[in-house]
């Protein structure tokens, strides 16, 4: 399902090497799709790069970021999957039945359906407790050469799958999560689209609750659990964001460029600057520009 949705693809399995289908995710821009979880749906297990990644259905949901390990199977229901502009990974789908052979062909180990059986329980999504397992797999990822990376994947994931099957890596549960009906979600995505248009204007909670028919409240919890942030960090990075694309592509003022992204001060906009991208305004353009 993830490659399915976030490349518009759907891996074969079949036609793969063994029993798993290697895909890489990220391509620039935020996402925000559903689709509907199957039984029998196969195993995917994702290595976030960069950026953040959340799956969510009716009272269950895991966020991934950078360094982390997610294992999903999309069990039915409805599922709700968010990435943002920077997430970057790898996700390796496994038919579940086929996990011996997987096991055999990459490392020489017995798997079994344990794992799968218990990520089913758990709702079908689950972390990987942060272990230093963890951060020696992303550390020699990012060392090794692009075209050698699917295959590391893979002997880890087989070697994952053991561990686990031993209990010597642990899943971290779903975090349960509030639920929102079609119409509440809905408004909270047409909110996030109004600040992305509005990005040069004054916005408060209070007008964006107002005029999308929304308790501030709601719309505050509402828009953390599908976005994974808050209203004024989404805001500060999209303004940010685009001011950073304007001092590269245009010769703007600095003065203006911050009044085009909504800072009426413009030492404010240049300390929030400093804070994003850990340069001035004025540098980052002769950097970059």
């Amino acid at each position: 399902m993830l490659t399915q949705l976030l490349n518009g693809s759907v891996p074969s399995v079949a036609q793969a090497q063994g029993a798993v289908a290697f895909s890489r995710l990220g391509d620039g821009k935020p996402h925000n799709k559903t689709a509907a979880g199957t039984a029998g749906a196969p195993l995917e297990v994702l290595f976030c790069q960069a950026g953040s990644l959340e799956v969510e259905a009716p009272g269950r949901r895991a966020q991934t970021k950078k360094g982390t390990v997610l294992l999903f199977s999309a069990v039915p229901g409805t599922w709700s999957v968010c990435a943002d502009a920077e997430f970057r990974g790898a996700v390796l789908t496994l038919e579940r039945t086929k996990l011996s052979a997987f096991g055999r062909e990459f490392g020489g180990f017995v798997l079994n359906e344990d794992s799968a059986c218990r990520l089913e329980a758990s709702g079908g999504c689950a972390l990987l407790q942060v272990c230093p397992w963890e951060v020696s797999v992303f550390a020699s990822l990012e060392a090794l050469p692009a075209e050698e990376q699917a295959d590391y994947l893979k002997l880890k994931t087989a070697e994952m799958f053991y561990l686990l099957g031993r209990e010597a890596l642990h899943l971290c549960a779903p975090a349960a999560c509030a639920y929102y009906d079609s119409h509440q979600r809905e408004a909270v995505r047409q909110a996030h689209d109004d600040m992305l248009a509005r990005l040069n204007e004054p916005i408060t909670i209070a007008q964006l609750a107002d005029r999308h028919h929304l308790s501030q409240t709601l719309l505050k919890t509402c828009f953390r659990q599908v976005y994974g942030r808050s209203i004024h960090a989404f805001l500060r990075e999209q303004r940010l964001r685009k001011a950073a694309q304007l001092l590269e592509t245009t010769g703007l003022p600095v003065l203006q460029v911050a009044a085009d992204v909504g800072y009426g001060s413009v030492s404010q906009f240049g300390q929030a600057f400093r804070r994003q991208y850990g340069v001035s305004p004025a540098q980052y353009r002769r950097i970059n520009g």
